[in-house]
């Protein structure tokens, strides 16, 4: 596993300066966590990035091998795609919504994926990186911290309970393209309080 951090830089992107936090690297360092995130990390835009659901995101490693041989680059290290946990062996469609897992001290649920938006395009230099990333259909985890405390890189993910909700993070994922297709777990996902309002409205 990668611990990544970032903080707010200011990068031009097509005529504009942008402030962004998504230029994350691999920290060795013990890190602090509270209920809305790692202390030492920041998110620049609070309207779609933090808060309490969406308190720590990971990416699996088995990604990256899909995406080098995609954009033939082998440049992508850990915190490519923003997260601060690159794991392995957790892709999303064997992660499901509720699953509580232990990590360090800390406890973390897995609540809802990440969809991008166009810091992925500045991150990688390339104005298509959001469709590739939504058609890949790989797009990681966002989780709620439970219990606060700190983490650092060789701590191992332990999943200490699992959710008695059927809906992998892949099956919210394909909702969200297909809502037409998918209309009994977008159902179940109303059903739900886990689920925050904001992803409710976004399978409407």
């Amino acid at each position: 596993m990668s611990l990544n951090i970032g903080q707010p830089r200011k990068v031009s992107w097509q005529g504009k300066d942008i402030i962004t936090s998504i230029y994350k690297k691999p920290s060795n360092e013990l890190q602090e966590v509270t209920n809305i995130g790692l202390i030492n990390d920041t998110q620049s835009d609070k309207k779609y990035h933090g808060g309490w659901d969406k308190a720590l995101y990971s990416y699996d490693m088995s990604y990256y091998d899909y995406w080098r041989k995609t954009l033939k680059r082998n440049d992508l290290e850990p915190g490519m795609f923003g997260e601060n946990l690159s794991t392995v062996g957790m892709p999303d469609h064997e992660i499901y919504a509720g699953d509580i897992f232990e990590l360090g001290s800390i406890v973390i649920q897995a609540i809802q994926p990440r969809f991008p938006c166009t810091r992925l395009n500045l991150r990688f230099n390339d104005s298509t990186m959001v469709k590739q990333f939504a058609h890949s259909k790989r797009h990681g985890i966002y989780y709620k911290v439970l219990k606060e405390g700190a983490l650092q890189v060789g701590d191992t993910i332990q999943k200490v309970e699992k959710s008695e909700i059927a809906i992998t993070i892949e099956d919210i994922v394909h909702s969200y393209y297909d809502k037409k297709n998918n209309l009994r777990i977008i159902n179940a996902i109303n059903e739900y309080p886990l689920f925050p309002e904001s992803l409710k409205k976004d399978l409407q």
